[in-house]
Order: structure tokens, then sequence, then C-alpha cells
């Protein structure tokens, strides 16, 4: 069974991200927001000639951000769904086996969406299976997105393009995971130096992007 105490210092924390995030329904325009910010700056930085020395520290920062803006972007769908749908949430309590006492609440300003939504780490893709798979009744969260195919209509070239995480790159799973480990060593190890290709930067980039796009697409596909 799963507890986690109710304490002074967990309330502030959740009430500071609820204050910071404003609307909840803004989840997707907050995370392209967010991450707009880096993404122009790194670009920016990219496309001048700099020194594989002085690049590694904004590349390490940019990679540092990203998953932040992903975190928050997972964190609050979920916080979105868990109220939207009581179901999900009590699908989630029980299939993570997650004793909550309802009489604790009372005195809050918060919901039961947000302090369950502490019992993950959205930094972590095994994680963020478990707060999830209750929407596919047993299926894998993410062996799902990675099927979900969505047509795009491009105007200026006048076609129909079917777009899917895994065309953009088959393995796309283990770059976003590999990032989530390179974020932790940046921050824990300063002896570590950053070692990866640009390409390779870009294309997570890509992934964080479409990924986002693709779960808020087929979420309003299975709610409305």
């Amino acid at each position: 069974m799963r507890k986690r105490k109710l304490s002074e210092r967990l309330v502030q924390e959740i009430n500071d991200l609820k204050s910071s995030r404003e609307i909840i329904e803004d989840f997707l325009y907050n995370f392209v927001s967010n991450s707009a910010r880096y993404v122009i700056f790194m670009h920016d930085i990219l496309a001048k000639k700099h020194s594989e020395d002085y690049l590694n520290v904004p590349i390490s920062q940019y990679i540092v951000s990203l998953v932040t803006c992903w975190e928050t972007y997972f964190r609050d769908m979920f916080v979105f769904l868990s109220k939207a749908d009581e179901q999900f949430l009590n699908d989630v309590i029980s299939m993570n086996n997650i004793v909550v006492k309802e009489h604790e609440f009372i005195r809050e300003d918060f919901s039961l969406a947000e302090f369950i939504s502490k019992f993950f780490n959205f930094q972590n893709l095994n994680n963020t299976e478990k707060a999830f798979r209750p929407l596919f009744e047993g299926e894998s969260f993410f062996i799902v997105l990675n099927h979900y195919e969505r047509q795009f209509f491009l105007p200026n070239k006048g076609i129909i393009h079917d777009f899917s995480l895994r065309k953009i790159d088959s393995n796309w799973y283990e770059l976003i995971d590999n990032f989530f480990e390179i974020r932790h060593r940046i921050i824990h190890d300063a002896n570590y130096r950053l070692k990866i290709k640009n390409s390779i930067i870009i294309k997570t980039e890509s992934i964080f992007y479409s990924s986002s796009n693709c779960r808020a697409i087929y979420f309003r596909k299975i709610w409305y």
C-alpha cells in the first residue's frame, strides 16, 4: 500500500504548482509557451559558431529545461484528466494501491487529483506509465501512443500527411528516456561533460513537441 503524509511542505508544494499553472485547461498551451522560450534561445545559440566547451553549458541547461517542461505538462494533464473523470482517478488510486484519507482534504483548498499527482515522478517513464495506464484498460500508455496516427493537412504542399511518433523515430521512447538520464547526470554530477550530437537534440526536441500534441489529440478523441 502506498501512503503519503499530507505535510505542510507538501501542501505548500501543491498550492505553489496550482498557483503557477493558473488555468488547468491550458496545460497544452502552457507546455508550448514554456518550452518555446528555451527552443528559440537554443536554436539561436546553435546557429552561431561556438566551441564545444562553450556549447556544453547552454545545451546542458536546455536539456534540463525541456525535461522540466515535459514533467510539468504530464503532471498538469494528469490533474486535468483526474478532475474531469472521477472514474479514472479512482482507477489510478486502486491500480497503484494508493491509500487516501478523504477527511484530510476537507480543510485544504486543492483537489484530491492534485494530491494523487504527487505519487508519481513524471520525469520517469515507468512512473508516467503507471499514472496513465488506467485510461486504456490495461494496455500500455506508451504503446497506444506509439501506434496512434493522425492526419494533418499541409497547405503549402497541398498534401495530407500521416503523423505518428514512430515515424519521427522508431526509438523515440529510448531517446526520451536517455534525455531523462542525461538531465539527471547534469543536475547531480558537476564533473559530467555532455557529449551529444546537435542532430539528436533537435530530433528529441521534435519528439517532445509532437508527443505532447499527440497525447492531447488522442485524449480529446476518447473524451469527446
